[in-house]
């Protein structure tokens, strides 16, 4: 990932806006969520707050349903309400981890992409260990991640 953001560098200074996304970001605080801000309608009227929430939920593994994070389906309902009453963060408040409790930078984190949670198989409430920049997991052999 590393070598990818150093090789796409060069054509910002073309004129081009590169945006790395869920790349490695050391000493930088993670960035928040976006879901709720725009509203995403998939084609049979199932309306959602993020759509990479449901795709995440449907992959193996995840311990999440995609039924989660549908806020309603516009062809039945009028779903002004429903969506002004679905807040994901609220119903799924980041966990006061011992990783974020040491964190130099955890005052203005924002606790990463819940989708990235959700497809890797946690609970949403876990931060984005994967983009941390104070976690570092060790994996052993024949033994899960044993994260510091």
């Amino acid at each position: 990932m590393r070598a990818i953001r150093e090789a796409t560098t060069g054509f910002q200074t073309r004129g081009l806006e590169v945006v790395h996304v869920r790349f490695p970001n050391d000493d930088q605080p993670l960035g928040g969520c976006l879901a709720g801000e725009i509203v995403y309608v998939f084609a049979d009227g199932a309306t959602v707050v993020c759509p990479y929430l449901v795709f995440a939920a449907r992959t193996p593994g995840s311990a999440h349903r995609d039924i989660e994070f549908l806020a309603d389906n516009i062809l039945h309902d009028e779903i002004s309400e429903a969506l002004d009453a679905f807040d994901l963060h609220q119903r799924y408040p980041v966990v006061d981890s011992a990783t974020c409790r040491s964190c130099p930078v955890s005052r203005d984190c924002g606790r990463g992409c819940p989708t990235a949670i959700v497809a890797r198989g946690r609970r949403l409430g876990s931060p984005d260990l994967d983009q941390c920049p104070n976690h570092r997991a060790q994996p052993l052999v024949g033994s899960p991640l044993v994260c510091s």
